[in-house]
C-alpha cells in the first residue's frame, strides 16, 4: 500500500493484500507513508512484513515510527535517502526548477531558508568524505544506513555508475564519532 487511500477503509485495503498473499500473486505486505495509528490498523488486518517511509538527514519526521516499526520485528525501508539529490552534494548554489519539479513539491531542501541551513550540513559532511576519500552521497546513505532501526535505505540514480556509486556506501562504516558529528551537525543546522 503505497498511501493509505482516505476513501478505502483501511479493512478492504489489508482484505486484498491478504487474498493476493493466499492467492500467491505476492510473498509479502508493505505499507508505505503510515502514521503508527495507520500502521496499528493495517496490523490488525494482516501480517504487515515491512514499512516504507521518506527518512533522512533532511528529514527525520517519520524516525518515531521507523522506530516503532522496527521494534515491532518489520523490515523498515528509508525513500527520499538522498532528499531529491540535494545530500549528494551536486547542488553548492542555489538551483532554478521548474515550478512542478518534484524537487520543489516534494523534498523541501531546495528553497531557502532551508537551502543555506543544508548548506552548513553538507560542509559538514565534507569533511567527513574527504577523510574517507568517498563521494558525500555516501555520507549520507552511511549515515542512514547505520541507524539501528533502518533496514534498507532505497535511493534512485541516474546512471549506471551513480547505481554503484551508491552501492559502495555499505562498504563504508562511519565511526560513533563520525556519527555523533553529523547528527549533531543536523541538530545545529537543521533544527
Amino acid at each position: 500500500m503505497h498511501y493509505p487511500d482516505e476513501k478505502v477503509p483501511i479493512e478492504e485495503t489489508m482484505d486484498t493484500l491478504n487474498g493476493l498473499l493466499e492467492a500467491g500473486k505476492i510473498s509479502h505486505i508493505g505499507v508505505s507513508n503510515v502514521s503508527i495509528p495507520q500502521l496499528e490498523e493495517c496490523m490488525r488486518y494482516a501480517k504487515i512484513d515491512a514499512a516504507e517511509l521518506r527518512y533522512s538527514m533532511l528529514d527525520r519526521q517519520n524516525e518515531e515510527t521507523m522506530k516503532w516499526a522496527h521494534d515491532k520485528g518489520l523490515a523498515t525501508l528509508t525513500y527520499g535517502t538522498l532528499g531529491g539529490g540535494i545530500l549528494t552534494g551536486a547542488f553548492r548554489t542555489l538551483p532554478h526548477f521548474e515550478e512542478k519539479d518534484i524537487r520543489y513539491t516534494f523534498y523541501t531542501g531546495f528553497k531557502e531558508p532551508l537551502f543555506s541551513k543544508v548548506q552548513k550540513l553538507l560542509s559538514d559532511m565534507d569533511a567527513v568524505a574527504a577523510k574517507h576519500r568517498r563521494p558525500v552521497s555516501q555520507i549520507a546513505l552511511a549515515w542512514t544506513m547505520q541507524k539501528e532501526f533502518v533496514t534498507t535505505a532505497l535511493v534512485g540514480c541516474s546512471s549506471p555508475a551513480r547505481a554503484k556509486e551508491n552501492c559502495a556506501a555499505a562498504t563504508l562504516e562511519l565511526t560513533a564519532d563520525e556519527m555523533a558529528l553529523l547528527d549533531e551537525s543536523i541538530e545545529r543546522n537543521l533544527a
